[in-house]
């Protein structure tokens, strides 16, 4: 071990020949995705709000 480098002697996990995968989704896909939830969370907000309002009116 005497011959070996320790400034290039590196056994990390990291493979130097690997290609980098970006699995990163497009801003435009996320912002999609953001109006539909939002748009579900609404209508269910509603639905909450109809039963609750039911609710009072038979107390």
């Amino acid at each position: 071990m005497a011959n070996v480098d320790p400034k290039t002697f590196d056994l990390s996990v990291k493979n130097p020949n690997g290609k980098n995968e970006n699995n990163l989704r497009e801003p435009s896909d996320i912002c999609d995705e953001i109006t539909d939830l939002d748009q579900q969370s609404e209508s269910l907000i509603k639905q909450i709000q109809q039963i609750l309002g039911k609710n009072k009116l038979k107390k």
